[in-house]
């Protein structure tokens, strides 16, 4: 079988120096989706437009991070920002959605002698995480936990390891994109009191629950992960934008952001020193730290190294 490109191989360019910024690859969960054999039109066509789509995402979100001028949203706002940029960049979020309906379109359409051929290829685990891929980028997030839990219960054989890694995260991600929505229009849910806090506390970034919270559930496959450079960065992205969703709500319910002794905040804290420490360890150019200094500047977080374990001193 011939393997065609993946998203996840564009990232490798993009860590040389004349492009620093666009590190922000590590935002499109397209990069860390292990492309299959092209058995079919059909997830070829699903694969191809789900990638463009998550290029155009890379510029938006980076943009929005850095707070440059051509961001179309202020962090929790929403709106659109003023001016010829912005508007370019609402054209470009349009665009990725209109790729990643295209991408879930191809799959539907899928026949079964199609189908067929993905599950002989062993690829059919593929086929659904790019689905939950999909409907997740959509906003469509009980549609794409139910694809998950579809994907997986197939057999081991038709689950890639990159495939199983991906459906692991995704309710995270899932947990957090529904935490930004509440952000933005927190009225939808009549969680404003300590009560709610404390759910959101639960969902997003306290440790050691079951159900296990967004952070949680990342920071156990960044684990597994190990050095795996490009992964890495992406997991560690993953979770600082958990504690950012956090923070935000926490503003929003409880008037302030967590407080310096937040054992949240202070987990934040060593994870900003991770990603720093995961930047220079991997040669990344040195401009890629102004990602550092977006979340210190942001969120008021200082990196702090961890606590050395006992065997290490």
């Amino acid at each position: 079988m011939k393997s065609p490109g993946s998203p996840f191989s564009a990232l490798h360019p993009l860590m040389a120096p004349h492009q620093p910024h666009l590190l922000a690859i590590a935002f499109a969960i397209g990069a860390l989706l292990l492309t299959g054999c092209q058995s079919t039109n059909r997830l070829r066509e699903a694969q191809s437009a789900f990638s463009e789509a998550a290029r155009a995402d890379n510029h938006v979100l980076l943009a929005a991070l850095l707070d440059r001028p051509g961001s179309p949203v202020q962090p929790g706002s929403g709106q659109p920002l003023p001016g010829s940029a912005g508007d370019q960049d609402l054209l470009s979020a349009s665009a990725s959605r209109a790729g990643y309906a295209a991408a879930l379109l191809s799959l539907r359409q899928l026949t079964p002698r199609e189908t067929a051929q993905l599950k002989s290829d062993r690829l059919w685990g593929t086929t659904l995480t790019l689905r939950a891929l999909a409907q997740w980028r959509l906003g469509q997030f009980d549609e794409a936990l139910r694809t998950v839990h579809t994907a997986e219960a197939l057999p081991g054989e038709q689950l890639h390891p990159r495939d199983r890694t991906v459906l692991e995260i995704l309710p995270a991600l899932v947990a957090i994109d529904h935490a930004a929505a509440w952000v933005r229009t927190p009225a939808v849910e009549p969680n404003r009191s300590n009560g709610g806090l404390e759910i959101w506390r639960r969902r997003l970034v306290s440790p050691g629950l079951d159900p296990r919270s967004a952070d949680d559930r990342l920071n156990r496959v960044l684990g597994r992960t190990g050095t795996e450079g490009s992964m890495r960065l992406y997991l560690l992205m993953c979770r600082l934008a958990a504690y950012r969703n956090f923070a935000e709500i926490h503003k929003t319910l409880a008037g302030t952001l967590p407080t310096a002794d937040d054992p949240a905040r202070r987990e934040a804290s060593h994870v900003l020193q991770d990603l720093g420490d995961h930047l220079r360890q991997s040669g990344a150019h040195p401009a890629a730290l102004e990602l550092v200094l977006a979340w210190k500047n942001r969120f008021a977080l200082m990196p702090i190294p961890r606590p050395k374990a006992a065997s290490e001193e």
